[in-house]
């Protein structure tokens, strides 16, 4: 794509039966892109490499092992786009830029439809990135604000009761071999948190 930063907008009719077109050049960087695991990482020579030995070498002291474990995913997170970014100035070098005119175009294509040019504040277009931050964070902000509690008091008598047996079951401890089959029975491309690893990662390392 020659121009990715062009953007148009079909104005209102009035004189003509024409629409008249708007054509405005806006930059929008809204900052970093959030980490998110490829699949085709898997496939690269050495990434199984990388992700064991960068493992290893991490050396966290923290008697609770789910905050080592989260900071080991923390510090592995900008370990490997860095090992990635390595990787890809390595293989431009030796393959040179065949067909890579064609492939950026349509990836700034597909970025320049996908990026919020601005947002509609009180019925007024804005395009300034920071009225646009603000703005997309008010709206999530108030979807997701949490509600007053209710607290309701119920005076009756339930009939069907968990037994001892079943409270029990419910309050036990879960076996790891539990918890292995609950992430196998999980889609691979698809990630438990919003820290961008799926589960192919987990279960492959």
């Amino acid at each position: 794509m020659t121009y990715p930063n062009l953007s148009a907008i079909c104005l209102d009719r009035h004189l003509s039966d024409h629409r008249p077109i708007l054509l405005k050049e806006a930059y929008s960087d809204y900052g970093a892109i959030p980490f998110r695991i490829f699949h085709s990482w898997f496939q690269m020579d050495g990434f199984d490499k990388m992700v064991e030995q960068t493992w290893k070498s991490m050396d966290i002291i923290d008697t609770n092992d789910l905050i080592r474990l989260k900071k080991k995913l923390q510090l592995l997170k900008q370990m490997i786009p860095m090992d990635i970014t390595q990787k890809a100035k390595v293989r431009w070098s030796i393959e040179g830029d065949e067909n890579t005119k064609f492939f950026y175009g349509i990836l700034n294509n597909k970025r320049s439809q996908l990026s919020i040019r601005g947002v509609l504040m009180d019925d007024d277009w804005v395009t300034e990135l920071v009225q646009v931050k603000y703005a997309l964070y008010s709206y999530f902000a108030d979807r997701f604000n949490k509600s007053k509690p209710f607290w309701l008091l119920l005076e009756a008598q339930f009939p069907n009761v968990l037994s001892t047996d079943q409270v029990a079951e419910l309050e036990r401890d879960v076996s790891n071999e539990e918890i292995k089959r609950a992430l196998w029975d999980c889609g691979e491309r698809k990630s438990p948190g919003f820290d961008g690893y799926t589960f192919e990662f987990f279960r492959r390392y």
